[in-house]
């Protein structure tokens, strides 16, 4: 149900509760394929850190341990940074409060109708106006680049953002979007699926996979932590809360582990329920 670009992940199933080193392990597994792909054109950190046990940075680049990422653009025109979510990610707290994670499967509508932005950029109306033009006209690669390119004229207003190394000025339909990367997606599938060390609140980042999978019809997988300690279900009612790329409105969903489905909630109204 998840259109994944390698079979790394492929074993697991949404609801199932699996071990920590497990879930790292096929995330290492899949950083080795690409590097003996491509090459790495980021840092020399290959692995989790916990600064349970090890100092980090707290206002450094990545905790002060600048991750691996390796070039998966399917076009000449830029680099997409595919960087396995566990490297350089804090695991605290891992064997005191945790040490397993839930694994979810998360219904693309969700995206489609309630995301509203990225990251960095509040608004991507016009881009998902964009992903359905391609989807619609059975774009191949160069066509989308051009597309792009003519939404550049359509939508010329241009916002900046600043990040940890410089500052991006771009048309605002774009800012903080890789139209490479969405091909890369599109195409091939997602090479890593979202992960998060936290067990109350997801998708503060993961925005950009999150909507360019879901727009292909795939579902969106991610990660959180357990609740608990050991393989046990969570408690009933787990309200996990979802960042505010979800729009202004408070939004949660809530799983439910007996049927396998998911409960979503803008301020606390149902508006969408999915197995």
């Amino acid at each position: 149900m998840v259109k994944y670009s390698y079979k790394f992940f492929d074993k697991y199933k949404s609801f199932d509760i699996i071990p920590y080193q497990e879930v790292i392990d096929s995330y290492l597994e899949t950083q080795s394929h690409l590097a003996s792909i491509k090459d790495n054109y980021g840092g020399d950190n290959f692995r989790p850190i916990n600064s349970d046990k090890e100092e980090v940075d707290h206002k450094g680049f990545w905790l002060g341990f600048s991750p691996a990422y390796f070039d998966v653009s399917p076009t000449p025109t830029g680099i997409v940074a595919a960087k396995a979510d566990v490297v350089s990610m804090d695991m605290v707290g891992l064997g005191k409060k945790w040490d397993h994670f839930v694994y979810f499967e998360l219904p693309a509508e969700f995206f489609l109708i309630y995301q509203k932005g990225v990251h960095s950029n509040p608004d991507i109306s016009i881009f998902k106006q964009f992903i359905e033009e391609v989807e619609k006209k059975k774009l191949n690669n160069e066509e989308i680049l051009v597309l792009a390119e003519v939404y550049d004229k359509l939508y010329p207003n241009e916002s900046t953002i600043t990040t940890f190394f410089q500052k991006n000025k771009l048309p605002a339909w774009r800012q903080d979007i890789d139209i490479n990367q969405y091909i890369s997606i599109r195409n091939q599938g997602l090479i890593y699926p979202i992960c998060f060390n936290s067990n109350f609140g997801i998708l503060s980042r993961g925005t950009h996979r999150a909507i360019m999978l879901a727009s292909t019809g795939s579902k969106v997988p991610v990660f959180i932590l357990n609740t608990q300690l050991g393989n046990q279900p969570p408690v009933d009612e787990w309200k996990i809360d979802l960042a505010e790329r979800y729009g202004d409105d408070d939004m949660h969903f809530i799983p439910d582990f007996k049927n396998k489905s998911f409960n979503f909630y803008k301020n606390n109204q149902l508006v969408l329920t999915s197995q």
